[in-house]
């Protein structure tokens, strides 16, 4: 359900924990949210009505135990805390609109009206939980975040927090229904920014596969300090769900919903797991929809140390304040990537920030152009292009471009980029300031000296203006009395009035797209909301010599480009452009893609899917250009965009029309990119060719990653190698590393079959030794618990269930496979030995072969045909009897093909490592049989003497064996040879033996010295 959001944009923080009085990295969620609010008030006009929420979440046992330290009641102890918390968003110009206690009656009555609806769902039920509990977090922890210290103590790995193990009757919400819902939501919205945690995520929410469903409820004996489960007075809510709800209470839940969703949430990075995953599988429970974005932060370190309290390095907050202002604060910590990754505060380094920048870049600047000695008037002169000198080509031309690139940034929630580029662009002005020196043209008489002074105090009060306007959601205190001092209208104070007219039209300007040699491309919007991009072209950069040209190339490119639309959908549609004179611009504008070619392959190879679905659209686009006779000259990952998946060649710069019949043209100048260009190119000759190779050298690039002459740096070297058609390398082709989730579960996989194997043994000893002797019952046996194992659902509720059926089956096993043993043991012990060393290392081999060939799909396939050959002629004797060996091979494909499966399965979230173990294990025990047959087949082989397996009155063990309970080994004749079956594949094992048995051996046994000859 989508609640009316009308012109308003909802931004959230975290609610803060009131266990302690507030710190940085509080604050910093904060001024980030803030930051982003103003940032909508800037870009927009109308500004959208701002829906802000902060809060303090003061439920929990956490809770209790610092009110009790503090000898207050826990109302008393929230109430205290909380005011410090407001008093601090306060003091930093945080402007939220919404501010939340979980201790307020309207949350109660949300959090109870969540959780009814969610019973009605059948999405609550009563169960029983055990597992780590870290009451510092409120949450409980799986056995992988934890560690133990040497006095036998849990704790947190990555915090290191103590946690206890709590087994409690409480609430269970049904998390494993919404899983692949999840997972579907986090793959194909890519929800978290930055990218990375999307991928985090889905980890995360893995490992919560195999947990199983959530507690959501504490026992109210346990924790008294929280809300009641509705109608069971025993139960309090669990913190974490109480808190999450704090979002819908915020809008009016259920009541009267305001906005939903929120258009972006805050978080840090250690609470990932519940606002990615807990919270919308809530909201998908109550069929709200779910956020449209949620920014991630890291930690801060201080001096590169983590903050501890225990160390006393922990920053207090309005101790910052008081060293360097709001202003100040906001800008440093605004100023540092923790986004990405964690960041350092240091003192020394923030004053020197604020010295650098703030006072020496634009406080220096203001104060130069508003001296009574350049400008007595205090004027702002107007714009007056005839008089622009070239040397202000490059300041006019990066204050064009300035809004664009902040605009992206602040967009993408980088505002440390944004706040590089303004002060690059106060720098330049800085320079162009120094270098006009103004206080000598004030005092010159000339009349061009005048002008040049009116020309520098319009660029810098306007550059001035720019970065004031941009960094409005950074510094509001200071930006505001600089607009103050140039006299700027509070009404003009956004980024409506950067836009541009092309034939009338009116287009605003949303940010920058990229950047080339000869113009900018910007992301537009037209007066109907529709979007576009627009590549300008400031030829204001170029020497008078070269504008004649320069504007011919831009028209040309533009006819060319309306040529083009409409005969293929791989053309971008151009939709108009214009060059205007009074300005030295040109405006071409046209389809936006939502990325490009580039993009997508970041320097690594494509799938093979993706591969050639890509190829097949380039194929597409040479057979359109060469349809309509052009030739594009600049075919390059960088100038191929994708709408709506379908690829479409762009920046046509370079491009010309060949006449009918030519395949190629001299050209008098060699431009392009030397990676894509091809060897005739360098001789002046260009055509269609030439754009097929730069096709190739894209498909290459889609195959390893990067062009075949990359790792040459030298630009010559580079020329030569392409011109002299240096034979290209074609290295094998390498598959990306297995996926991290994949690694994790593989290790489950072969822990797992660690111990079967374990249990087989088990199984073997004790039937050889004759305590469980019965290898007929035990193949029984070991079918049933194979059928019970695949047919029970693997999660956290019945994992040790698998686990002890894995152990069964296994040791089943183990027991049907003591007779073989049996014989081996009696005829040479070693052959056991030599056969479990034989099928390890062959196990491994083929495993890692599997795993880390270059071409695993080729084994793949190898491993689906051995399956099948297995299948057709296993009941035959065509394999065994002809050749052994080959049988034993063809078993080798099991390996191949079942790892592979276990790592696709892997892949696509089939966690069910105990299954899997069970494959492979019954792989390592076909292995191991085959073996040790091989090996007393050529023990039979040498001495002409055939072995049987003892029936199971026969046992090797700590007895002696005697004539009276052992008979000999008969040498078979040659007839009888020809008339016995031996496929192991046709006959179990037991048959086999009492089959065998039957036939008269001899009465004495051969001695164990003669055995061996």
């Amino acid at each position: 359900m989508t609640i009316s959001r009308g012109a308003s944009y909802f931004i959230s923080t975290p609610i803060y924990y009131v266990n302690s009085k507030p710190h940085i990295g509080h604050l910093y969620s904060s001024l980030l949210a803030d930051t982003i609010a103003r940032w909508q008030v800037v870009k927009h006009t109308p500004a959208p009505r701002i829906i802000f929420s902060t809060g303090t979440d003061e439920h929990g046992l956490k809770i209790e135990r610092a009110a009790t330290a503090a000898q207050l009641t826990p109302p008393e102890f929230c109430s205290q805390v909380s005011n410090t918390f407001r008093k601090m968003f306060d003091l930093f110009s945080i402007q939220y609109t919404n501010y939340i206690r979980t201790t307020d009656e309207s949350h109660r009555q949300a959090v109870k009206h969540v959780w009814q609806e969610l019973a009605k769902r059948n999405l609550i039920y009563k169960g029983s939980y055990q597992g780590w509990y870290s009451v510092q977090d409120e949450c409980f922890v799986s056995e992988d975040e934890i560690i133990k210290d040497q006095a036998g103590h849990a704790k947190l790995k990555e915090t290191d927090r103590p946690v206890e193990w709590t087994e409690e009757k409480n609430y269970m919400f049904k998390l494993s229904s919404f899983h692949e819902r999840i997972e579907k939501w986090i793959v194909d919205h890519k929800p978290l920014f930055p990218m990375k945690y999307n991928k985090l995520a889905l980890i995360q929410l893995n490992e919560l596969k195999k947990q199983g469903d959530i507690s959501i409820s504490r026992e109210a004996k346990r924790l008294t300090w929280g809300i009641q489960v509705p109608n069971d007075p025993s139960q309090v809510v669990y913190v974490w769900i109480d808190a999450l709800i704090n979002y819908l209470t915020v809008v009016g839940y259920p009541l009267h919903q305001t906005h939903w969703p929120p258009n972006c949430q805050i978080i840090g990075k250690e609470i990932l797991r519940f606002h990615a995953i807990y919270w919308p599988a809530l909201l998908m429970g109550l069929d709200l929809d779910l956020p449209d974005q949620i920014v991630v932060h890291g930690h801060w370190l201080k001096d590169d140390r983590k903050m501890s309290k225990s160390v006393g390095n922990v920053i207090d907050t309005f101790d910052l304040l008081s060293k360097l202002q709001c202003d100040g604060v906001r800008y440093c910590l605004l100023r540092e990537d923790i986004l990405s990754q964690d960041a350092n505060f240091n003192e020394y380094k923030m004053r020197k920030y604020l010295n650098a920048e703030l006072a020496n870049t634009l406080g220096n600047l203001l104060n130069r152009v508003t001296s009574s000695t350049i400008n007595p008037s205090h004027t702002y002169p107007s714009y007056c292009l005839p008089f622009f000198p070239p040397s202000t080509n490059d300041l006019a031309e990066q204050c064009n471009q300035l809004a664009g690139r902040v605009t992206t940034a602040y967009d993408s929630y980088e505002f440390y980029h944004g706040i590089i580029a303004i002060m690059d662009v106060l720098r330049t002005c800085n320079g162009y300031v120094q270098s006009e020196q103004p206080w000598v043209l004030a005092k010159s008489p000339k009349e061009i000296d005048r002008q040049r002074l009116q020309v520098l105090i319009y660029l810098t009060l306007e550059c001035l203006r720019i970065c004031g306007i941009l960094l409005q959601p950074i510094i509001p205190s200071i930006t505001k009395q600089l607009l103050d001092v140039l006299d700027i209208d509070e009404n003009k104070r956004t980024l409506n009035d950067w836009k541009f007219t092309v034939n009338g039209e009116t287009y605003h300007i949303l940010g920058v797209v990229g950047q080339g040699g000869e113009a900018t491309v910007y992301k537009c919007e037209d007066s109907d909301g529709h979007l576009h991009a627009a590549k300008v072209f400031y030829f204001s950069r170029f020497p008078p010599s070269q504008l004649r040209y320069r504007i011919d190339g831009f028209l040309k490119e533009a006819r060319i480009l309306r040529y083009l639309s409409g005969r293929s959908p791989h053309f971008v549609q151009l939709r108009d452009y214009e060059y205007k004179p009074s300005e030295n611009v040109g405006y071409m504008v046209m389809e936006l893609g939502s990325s490009c070619l580039r993009q997508h392959m970041q320097g690594l190879p494509l799938n093979d899917q993706a591969r050639q679905m890509y190829w097949k659209q380039i194929v597409g686009i040479l057979r359109a250009l060469e349809d309509a006779q052009i030739v594009h000259a600049d075919i390059k990952p960088d100038n191929i965009i994708i709408v709506n998946n379908i690829l479409k060649i762009t920046d046509l710069g370079l491009a010309f029309g060949l006449p009918w019949m030519r395949q190629a043209t001299r050209r008098p100048v060699v431009r392009g990119t030397i990676d894509y260009m091809a060897p005739e190119v360098f001789s002046h000759q260009t055509g269609f060719k030439s754009d097929v190779w730069s096709a190739g050298i894209i498909l290459y690039e889609m195959t390893y990653g990067r062009p075949p002459y990359f790792g040459l740096f030298d630009r010559n070297q580079k020329v030569a190698a392409i011109s002299a058609m240096t034979p290209i390398p074609f290295p094998p082709i390498h598959d990306p590393l297995l996926q991290p989730q994949v690694q994790v579960h593989l290790k489950n996989v072969y822990i797992c079959l660690f111990i079967s194997t374990l249990c087989a043994t088990l199984g073997i000893y004790l039937s050889v030794n004759g305590w469980l002797n019965y290898p007929r019952l035990a193949v029984f046996a070991s079918i049933i618990t194979t059928i019970c194992l695949f047919a029970l659902d693997f999660n956290a509720r019945t994992q040790v269930q698998c686990f002890c059926l894995m152990s069964a089956t296994a040791f089943f096993i183990g027991i049907y496979l003591s007779p073989l043993i049996n014989l081996a043991i009696h005829v040479n012990p070693q052959i056991v030995m030599t056969a479990f060393l034989l099928t390890t290392i062959i196990f491994v081999c083929f495993t890692l072969s599997a795993l880390l060939t270059q071409k695993r799909t080729h084994l793949y396939l190898g491993g689906m045909l051995a399956v099948a050959l297995m299948n057709l002629f296993g009941l035959s004797q065509l394999i065994f009897n002809v050749n052994l060996y080959l049988g034993l091979l063809i078993v080798y494909g099991y390996i191949l093909y079942d790892t592979q499966l276990i790592v696709e399965r892997a892949t696509h979230n089939d966690i069910n490592y105990v299954k899997h173990a069970i494959l492979l294990f019954i792989d390592l025990v076909d292995v191991f049989v085959r073996t040790v047959i091989v090996l007393l087949k050529n023990l039979e082989g040498v001495n002409g003497i055939s072995y049987y397996w003892p029936t199971r009155n026969q046992r090797v063990g700590n007895t002696k064996m005697s004539d009276s309970n052992t008979k000999r080994v008969r040498i078979e004749s040659d007839s009888v040879k020809k008339n016995r079956s031996a496929s192991a594949s046709r006959h179990s094992l037991v048959d086999e033996t009492e089959r065998q048995m039957e036939m008269q051996l001899l009465d004495s046994p051969p001695s164990r010295k003669k055995s061996k000859q």
